[in-house]
């Protein structure tokens, strides 16, 4: 028998390298890896909109206190950056926002019979009358309609009434609304904490469940799928009610999205930079990666995907529609082009996320895009 001897150094060598190989964290699986970053990309969203809402808060606090026109200004622009976060937050259709329709609490939208502000105005009649005053326990109860960052943009931006913003009762209104949404907003931030029981590790236990099968599922990269399409859907929808038909004059503002704040293309350009944030999982690993691991096809879709999106976000931060607002957008013909354009691209965005993603990364075709729990 032949015996192979190697100096002490050698062997203690070979011995450490072989002790380190077996102590090496076996690879992730890559839902498991995309469960992490997506969490990673998501609380930020949430904590974000918490942070604003607490803003608006202290600023409507003091402008009920001491009613000027330059608090109303503080409380609309706070307004803005809280409409802001919740714009970025609400492409995600998945975990803890989809218990107790959680949504419609931020936002009623569409609002075509201008219900806004037919419920609202009721509400303030009904408080002015001594029968109710408004509260944290009982503005929960109110209707979605007259609720949410649209209840807050009524009473704050709208020309017929915001200058009766600071009367004693719409300030008791305003201030239920607002905690209302508070409330809301740290439930869906504490959600998406790292911890037990928390939507995280639902997550990443969903992922690995994925591969314990007889056949493997993807459910995380079919939640991103499924938030991704919806959100491209209602964006167009959202260009799409104000613009009508083909000509000018089919034209409404008052669809828009934010017509009293003027500030809908703002939010356009939010939701989509929030979109393609959750395509890349920021820096880390994301649905550009898990296409790209697939094969070479896969990552010719992930290049293509990006391309896309690059295109939609050039067209609606164009020199045209840079300086504008959607209200006036619709009723011109050159900034309508761009409108009609920006529509085009966003909708071979959607066909992209809706086909050829779901179809490289082995998710069911069928799957229901307007779907995420």
């Amino acid at each position: 028998m032949i015996r192979c001897s190697f100096p002490k150094k050698i062997a203690a060598t070979i011995t450490t390298m072989l002790m380190l190989a077996g102590c090496q964290p076996a690879e992730q699986e890559p839902e498991v890896k995309l469960a992490i970053s997506t969490a990673n990309v998501v609380k930020p969203l949430y904590d974000s909109l918490s942070q604003n809402l607490s803003l608006l808060s202290d600023h409507a606090e003091s402008y009920c206190k001491s009613p000027s026109s330059f608090g109303l200004v503080e409380v609309q622009e706070s307004w803005k950056a809280a409409m802001g976060s919740w714009q970025a937050a609400s492409i995600i259709n998945f975990g803890p926002v989809t218990l107790g329709s959680m949504a419609w609490k931020f936002q009623f939208w569409p609002d075509r019979k201008n219900l806004i502000r037919k419920k609202i105005e009721s509400a303030v009649e009904i408080a002015n009358k001594g029968k109710k005053q408004w509260t944290d326990a009982n503005i929960a109860k109110a209707s979605v309609v007259a609720r949410g960052l649209g209840g807050v943009e009524y009473l704050v931006f709208d020309s017929e009434v915001s200058s009766l913003a600071g009367e004693p009762v719409r300030c008791q209104y305003l201030l239920a609304v607002i905690g209302d949404m508070q409330r809301n907003a740290k439930r869906l931030s504490r959600g998406w904490q790292e911890g037990e029981q928390r939507y995280p590790e639902e997550l990443k236990a969903m992922a690995q469940q994925g591969y314990e099968g007889a056949e493997e599922l993807y459910q995380v990269s079919g939640l991103l799928v499924s938030s991704l399409y919806a959100s491209l859907e209602t964006s167009i929808r959202k260009l799409k009610m104000p613009y009508g038909k083909d000509d000018a004059q089919s034209g409404n503002a008052y669809l828009a999205e934010s017509w009293r704040s003027q500030t809908s293309l703002d939010h356009l350009r939010t939701t989509l930079s929030s979109s393609y944030q959750l395509y890349l999982a920021g820096e880390e690993y994301g649905l550009d990666d898990r296409l790209s691991g697939v094969d070479d096809e896969g990552r010719a879709i992930a290049k293509e995907v990006k391309t896309a999106f690059h295109n939609a976000e050039s067209i609606v931060n164009s020199e045209t529609l840079k300086n504008t607002t959607l209200t006036e957008s619709v009723k011109d013909s050159d900034k309508r082009e761009k409108i009609a354009q920006l529509i085009d691209s966003l909708t071979n965005l959607k066909n992209l996320v809706g086909s050829q993603v779901p179809d490289k990364l082995g998710i069911p075709l069928g799957f229901n895009s307007n779907d995420g729990d």
